[in-house]
Order: structure tokens, then sequence, then C-alpha cells
């Protein structure tokens, strides 16, 4: 009997430590997608391409998870080719959008959704209300 509770003190330790684990690693994941726009030197139209990429952009990842924004991004790749676009890439979690030969303006910033309300769900839980990991 003794080693029953036992096992069932340890499994109920583990699935604490682990749940632990499973949220400090989804911290990380907060961070905006970075872009950057490399536009043609003889183009003028630089504010209404960066408007068209976040707009773009929002209507993507309407109603997605956070963590699921990087990998709807790299399946719709397709999406940012506009008119004047020659080149769309996304390595190393970064969008790069060249415009013609992309050696005129160079425009960075951040893919944030802070124009799209999608209400921030918390999941509950008693273990994580008794050890404050949330």
């Amino acid at each position: 009997m003794k080693k029953k509770k036992y096992r069932i003190i340890i499994y109920l330790w583990i699935c604490v430590f682990w749940m632990s684990s499973l949220s400090i690693i989804a911290i990380g994941k907060d961070h905006p997608i970075p872009y950057q726009i490399l536009v043609d030197s003889k183009n003028n139209h630089s504010y209404e391409i960066k408007k068209q990429v976040l707009s773009t952009y929002e209507d993507l990842i309407k109603g997605v998870y956070k963590e699921s924004e990087a990998t709807i991004l790299l399946h719709n790749l397709e999406q940012f080719y506009f008119p004047e676009v020659s080149d769309v890439n996304f390595q190393n979690n970064e969008l790069t959008i060249v415009v013609g030969d992309g050696k005129g303006i160079k425009i960075q910033g951040t893919l944030d959704p802070a124009a799209v309300c999608l209400p921030k769900v918390k999941p509950k839980s008693l273990i994580a209300k008794l050890f404050h990991f949330f």
C-alpha cells in the first residue's frame, strides 16, 4: 500500500515539474516576427507597400494562435507577392520582401498584430494556482 502511495506522489511531482517546464518554454514564443522591405531605388510607393504587407499579415493571422503565426506565414508567402514585389523570403524567423532591385530604401519593423483583437485564454489549473507558475 505504501508503494502505491509513493508512486502516486512521484507521478504527481513529475506532472508538476513537466507543466512548469512547458510554461517556461512557452514564454519565449511571444516575440513578434521581424520584417524588412527592400524597396527599389526608383519606386516612390514604399508606404503603400508597407501598408499592404501589414494588412495581408493581419488578414492571415485572424483567429490563429500566437504559436502558429510563423507557420501560417511560411505556408502563405505567395500572399505577399504584390505587383511590384520581386522576391519574398522567410528565413531565421524573419520576413524579407524585395521590391524591384531592392537597392533603395530599407523598411524594418515587426509584424505585431496589435489591431487584431484576440482574447487571451489562460488555462485554469489548481496545481498552477497553488504553486504560482502562471
